[in-house]
């Protein structure tokens, strides 16, 4: 795995300026570095930010928040047995009431807490399928989640912010054009290699 450090003077290197140079110091490289990650990491649902947690719900409880500090986005809310979830807005499932309690069919998110509707009226193990964040990388030896053979995404990325608050448009447009050059192929390795999150389930019998 590349860390900040290892990006950082790839960056350097490729605007063609020593360590020295204090236009492009250590800090505006790190800046430029996580903000590119940040870019890259929302182009697409990418298999290395999918996670799931397990939400086990309390009788007359509507709000939950994910153990995850890194949650970004809910994908999917399913009960074992039953079918995913549906979302609906805020006032919608206001509209269920604080007295209407059963099995969760629908949810929102508010805030970072997501809210079940109906209220549960017991402890269902909900599995929830959502993306994570990159974190900010912040020490040397910080490393994205992203795997090391893309890191030259972020990298063209950022040097393309780089060129391109210096004013160099012609060469802020070849790093554009690298990056997403880097997007095909990482959307192309996706294709082949990712599989889709869980977004329905059988219905079971009973209800």
């Amino acid at each position: 795995m590349a860390n900040l450090e290892q990006i950082r003077d790839a960056i350097r290197v490729r605007l063609g300026v020593p360590a020295v140079d204090t236009f492009y110091g250590d800090e505006t490289l790190d800046d430029l570095a996580n903000e590119s990650l940040q870019v890259v990491s929302v182009e697409e649902d990418w298999p290395w930010l999918q996670a799931t947690e397990t939400i086990t719900t309390v009788n007359g409880t509507q709000a939950y928040s994910p153990t995850d500090p890194l949650w970004m986005r809910t994908k999917a809310l399913v009960i074992s047995g039953y079918d995913a979830m549906q979302w609906h807005s805020l006032q919608e499932i206001r509209e269920f009431g604080a007295d209407y309690v059963g099995l969760p069919t629908q949810y929102t998110l508010f805030g970072d807490q997501i809210l079940f509707g109906p209220t549960p009226d017991g402890a269902y193990s909900v599995t929830h399928d959502y993306l994570k964040q990159e974190s900010p990388l912040v020490d040397a030896t910080d490393e994205p989640l992203m795997p090391s053979q893309f890191h030259g995404a972020v990298i063209a990325f950022a040097t393309h912010l780089a060129f391109l608050r210096a004013g160099d448009q012609t060469r802020a447009s070849a790093y554009m054009q690298e990056y997403r050059e880097w997007l095909n192929r990482m959307r192309d390795h996706r294709r082949r290699t990712s599989s889709p999150l869980r977004v329905r389930v059988r219905r079971g019998g009973g209800l």
